[in-house]
């Protein structure tokens, strides 16, 4: 472990990553008559020898990231360096705590936002800037009264939620002493540097980078983009449940609208949403506007990289559209300008992904401040949808006995407007939208019929 000094993907170079963590809790039912006291030893022995063979076999999980104080010879600014012997568990017993709801109580709301705070769920905040060491991993057992939840975080600039559920699939293996295959071992400890391959040096890094490059300060007054430019407006998170058979209809509805051509679950889902949020936005949003949508995409398989990689390799789809044109649209049609920008055959994603680590590797640290995946985005007029609809998450049991979760959400984080996620679908397929939008936008989206018709409110 003091040898310890791993490399992170190029990805981790992004500004406003250090620090940044991703979470996920997941829900299980204790077993009728169950002893309490002998659970919480068990799930406390269970974890903390998963969680040791884990970092046995991938040391870089019981690590930390650092930032240097000067570049390392490929001129990156961040390292995987010593911590602790195994990743960090926190074990809360929150059977007597009054402010904390049991599984009962979670089940019967429908595991609404507003009673999953970070706060309880989770080891740390999601927005942890300020946390003195940054733990790749930890991994944090809230036993309830009838229930346990297992809360995983780690921090972003190691991995992507792809690569989250790589490790958790890991972990869970660990946890049920499962051996790990050598194909794991070696991908897993693989080199991070150039997982992405960069472009020859003769070759310019830019000209597709256009949505990820932060607009230099103008001095020209511009109109405001909204008609009441209220920039500090509350923001609230609310979940929408999408059931199995609402999402086989949308997917049926927008089809049917194809004359040729394939589009995912996904891509129907994320033009629905979009049109939807822009509806209910619409009363404070002039005609003549744009927005654009930002699907983060898991980047592999446009680089070659095989999809367990446990690592960090995402970017984002952007589309443009003039907002009164969008809002008017055959839903069709917008989900089919989303397949086209990430569909491997006409989009162009692998390019674009390679320019951009490229642009990350050319870049002097303070020229990397400009570049972001969000850095030209208008947050009360665009949409940030990421999907963890592909990562497997009711697979893991962690060897504690308690069957698959019944429940797997994102714990409430701050409020970032547009930001959404698509949540792991249950073995059933149904699944969940968690999104953050002004009070008075979640309201309209809340009564919009068009939405309403595939998912359902929960908060």
């Amino acid at each position: 472990m003091a040898s310890l000094d791993f490399s992170l993907d190029v990805f981790a170079e992004l500004a406003g990553m250090h620090g940044l963590y991703t979470q996920v809790s997941l829900f299980y039912a204790l077993p009728p008559a169950a002893d309490l006291t002998t659970l919480s030893a068990h799930i406390t022995s269970t974890l903390t020898t998963g969680l040791r063979r884990l970092a046995s076999s991938f040391p870089w999980t019981a690590g930390q990231v650092v930032r240097l104080h000067n570049p390392d010879a490929w001129g990156r600014h961040f390292r995987i360096r010593p911590l602790d012997p195994s990743p960090r568990l926190v074990v809360r017993d929150l059977r007597h705590d009054e402010g904390t709801s049991s599984l009962a109580t979670l089940r019967e709301a429908g595991f609404p936002f507003s009673l999953l705070g970070e706060e309880w769920l989770a080891p740390c905040s999601t927005l942890a800037f300020d946390l003195p060491e940054k733990p790749v991993l930890m991994v944090q057992a809230n036993l309830l009264r009838d229930g346990v939840v297992v809360t995983v975080n780690t921090e972003h600039q190691v991995m992507d939620f792809v690569g989250q559920g790589a490790v958790m699939a890991l972990l869970d293996k660990a946890c049920r002493g499962v051996e790990f295959s050598a194909e794991e071992v070696e991908l897993g400890n693989r080199e991070r540097r150039n997982m992405t391959p960069l472009l020859d040096e003769d070759v310019e890094a830019g000209p597709g980078l256009t949505y990820q490059f932060r607009p230099e300060q103008s001095s020209v007054q511009h109109e405001p983009e909204t008609v009441i430019d209220d920039t500090q407006a509350e923001c609230e998170w609310g979940y929408f449940n999408v059931s199995a058979t609402s999402l086989v209809a949308l997917k049926e509805k927008v089809t049917s609208q194809l004359k040729e051509g394939y589009v995912s679950t996904d891509d129907c889902l994320s033009a629905l949403l979009w049109q939807c949020v822009l509806r209910a936005r619409h009363p404070r949003l002039r005609n003549r506007q744009e927005t654009t949508i930002a699907r983060a995409v898991d980047a592999r398989r446009y680089v070659g990289v095989v999809k367990s990689y446990p690592g960090f390799l995402q970017n984002m789809a952007y589309a443009t559209a003039p907002i009164e044109k969008l809002i008017n649209a055959p839903l069709g049609h917008v989900a089919a300008i989303l397949r086209g920008k990430v569909d491997p055959a006409t989009s162009g994603m692998g390019m674009a992904t390679r320019e951009l680590a490229t642009a990350l590797h050319r870049t002097s640290a303070q020229e990397r401040e400009k570049i972001g995946v969000t850095a030209t985005l208008k947050l009360d007029v665009d949409l940030m949808p990421s999907s963890w609809a592909s990562v497997d998450c009711y697979a893991f049991d962690f060897g504690l006995g308690f069957g698959k979760p019944e429940q797997v959400k994102r714990p409430r984080l701050a409020e970032v407007e547009g930001l959404t996620y698509f949540m792991p679908r249950n073995p059933d397929g149904d699944g969940a939208v968690g999104i953050a939008l002004r009070k008075e936008d979640m309201l309209r989206l809340r009564e919009d019929k068009d939405w309403c018709t595939y998912a359902n409110y929960v908060g």
